[in-house]
């Protein structure tokens, strides 16, 4: 995980000081992998939850389930099992791990309304500092429920009562169509804004492509062509030919950000962008009737065009536009740029457009 000093402090001390902490920003900007991270470091694992939020959500019901009068069970969704985990104990040994502060990462928070399906937890934290949070299940006290006809039956408290000192974490993904939180919502939560990196660092962090997966141990055929998207670049990856990629990529995203003021390229976005190019580089020899003059800078301009583009605001893909459409670089990007959106043709609609408004 690469990030600045500043910003260090800044996420560790949001979880310390807030028991509700929404991190937002763009695609790629690491909000699931600093929620993940910050819960591994401060929880157990039996105290760590993910609610995985669908856009369909509306109430609290949504997410644990609901106790269905007509066929007198308890009809439990997975977010049950999950918030079980959070439950507060006051009589646990204080060495125990039940004793110890749950958190509930809330993947993709924004799907739907935070106010509805969180509802809860929205005004269970209306205070700066809160114990336990309330969540009600269902009304019947002593109830033995079942989660299913075909499941034994087992008990679902009326109640669960998650604490102690919960932390709730959700990541919000922000582009020109998200759906921002309510007042409500925001005025009781930490707001943690992560961006790409101000300045283009292609070389930063590229050794988090290469840590142990299961798919290392596999041992593909003679044949076999696709496998690990990472056989290219991890060839190279002691060799100078690595920084020099880089180095490419840099300064295609220089002056991408010097257009727009700010660097757009997350660093998921840098590694995919070098791992298209490092397979693009080795290609382009090989391909009868191809210029490789500036093969590098072209490899950079594509990675862009397919990267990176799609994801620009309508404002930002305007200028990115003008920008490559009169590239020196003979590349894809400047070809679709031109043919995105003609030079004469900025301002048909009247109004800016974005890349999928523009194909259309």
């Amino acid at each position: 995980m690469v990030y600045d000093p500043v910003v260090k402090a800044d996420l560790l001390a949001a979880i310390l000081s807030s028991q509700f902490v929404l991190f937002a920003g763009p695609s790629g900007t690491g909000k699931s992998t600093a929620a993940l991270a910050l819960a591994d470091f401060f929880a157990p694992p039996t105290r760590r939850a993910v609610i995985a939020v669908e856009r369909t959500w509306e109430t609290p019901q949504d997410v644990v389930g609901a106790y269905s009068s007509f066929a007198d069970y308890y009809l439990a969704k997975p977010g049950l099992d999950q918030m079980l985990r959070a439950q507060f104990n006051p009589g646990a040994n204080s060495a125990a791990d039940e004793a110890r502060t749950p958190i509930i990462v809330v993947e993709e928070a924004n799907l739907s309304a935070i106010e509805g399906y969180l509802n809860p937890v929205v005004h269970g934290l209306s205070a700066p500092a809160q114990l336990s949070v309330t969540w009600p299940l269902h009304p019947l006290d002593g109830f033995v429920a079942r989660t299913g006809r075909a499941e034994a039956p087992r008990t679902v408290p009326p109640v669960l009562v998650v604490g102690p000192w919960p932390r709730f974490l959700g990541t919000i993904n922000v582009d020109h169509t998200a759906m921002a939180p309510a007042r409500k919502v925001s005025g009781r939560a930490c707001v943690v804004l992560l961006e790409p990196s101000t300045s283009p660092a292609a070389l930063d962090g590229v050794t988090a492509l290469f840590e142990p997966t299961a798919a290392t141990d596999w041992d593909p055929g003679p044949q076999e062509l696709l496998n690990d998207p990472r056989t290219e670049l991890a060839s190279i990856l002691e060799q100078p030919r690595l920084a020099i990629l880089a180095s490419a990529l840099n300064a295609a995203t220089t002056r991408l950000t010097d257009r727009l003021g700010s660097n757009p390229v997350s660093k998921r976005d840098e590694h995919r962008c070098l791992l298209y190019m490092s397979w693009f580089c080795e290609i382009a020899p090989h391909v009868p009737d191809l210029d490789t003059a500036d093969l590098d800078a072209k490899a950079a301009e594509n990675a862009l065009l397919h990267f990176v583009l799609p994801g620009l605001t309508p404002q930002q893909f305007g200028q990115t536009v003008e920008l490559f459409r009169a590239s020196p670089v003979d590349s894809l990007l400047r070809s679709r740029c031109a043919r995105l959106v003609p030079a004469d043709g900025d301002s048909a609609l009247g109004y800016a457009v974005d890349y999928w408004s523009a194909l259309s």
